[in-house]
């Protein structure tokens, strides 16, 4: 199967930034804006999918961990695009995906309110789990066979490089201007103001709020305090800070 490719990423790692550029790598005309424009070039497939008895995977796709198990994922011969996110940026993004965009009335209002302690309390109850999650998928990446680790932190900070680096990867010819291009399309902002227009990235059962959420590298810094992220840094495994130089 040449060139066959899976994003493989955990939850609320850059999913779908990823595949918005492997998209745009596989056809400059794609409207990665919309979400079923971007799936007709690199699907999102969900777990109900995989059980599902025949089930052929398409030739690029996205999905998580919890939906296609790493031994699963193993015997697919497509390249495998592991992708993983700083715990604490992840803790705040699955935040507002996952809480703070599903809820309504009171319980929004509540929290508007007091933002930092719904953020925090959010935070000490998932971190243990964020960081097991992160740490596996990074050993992960290093024993199945045609796989490349992405740190979505990094790739933010120098998103023409590790462009050029999955362009390599797929074997598909990309210059410096079609680099700085992808990478232009790409912008957060860019997609957060196309869905404020469009409504068009509606992914999942209940999404309330905006999928294009205008964060940045480092959020955890903008909502939790000092005291807060040294409380949560303790707890995150030696080989994930090693990994991230915590």
């Amino acid at each position: 199967m040449d060139r066959a490719l899976i994003v493989y990423a955990i939850p609320k790692c850059g999913t779908h930034f990823l595949s918005q550029i492997v998209a745009l790598l596989l056809n400059p005309e794609c409207n990665i804006y919309d979400k079923d424009k971007l799936y007709q070039e690199v699907r999102h497939v969900p777990k109900k999918e995989f059980l599902t008895d025949g089930f052929v995977a398409p030739r690029y796709f996205s999905t998580h961990p919890n939906y296609l198990g790493y031994e699963r994922v193993a015997s697919y011969p497509h390249t495998k695009l592991f992708v993983v996110r700083h715990p604490l940026d992840k803790s705040i993004s699955s935040f507002f995906y996952r809480i703070y965009n599903r809820a309504e009335g009171q319980r929004r209002r509540r929290m508007s309110n007091n933002l930092n302690a719904a953020i925090y309390d959010y935070c000490t109850k998932t971190i243990d789990k964020f960081s097991n999650q992160l740490l596996v998928h990074i050993e992960q990446s290093s024993v199945i066979p045609n796989s490349h680790l992405f740190d979505y932190s990094a790739f933010i900070e120098d998103k023409p490089f590790h462009i050029e680096r999955i362009a390599e990867i797929m074997g598909l010819p990309c210059d410096q201007e079609q680099i700085a291009w992808i990478s232009a399309r790409t912008d957060f902002d860019r997609c957060a103001d196309y869905e404020d227009q469009h409504d068009s990235f509606r992914v999942g059962a209940v999404q309330n709020g905006a999928f294009f959420r205008r964060g940045a590298n480092n959020d955890f810094e903008t909502y939790l305090d000092a005291d807060q992220i040294a409380a949560l840094t303790t707890r995150i495994p030696s080989r994930l800070k090693t990994f991230y130089n915590i």
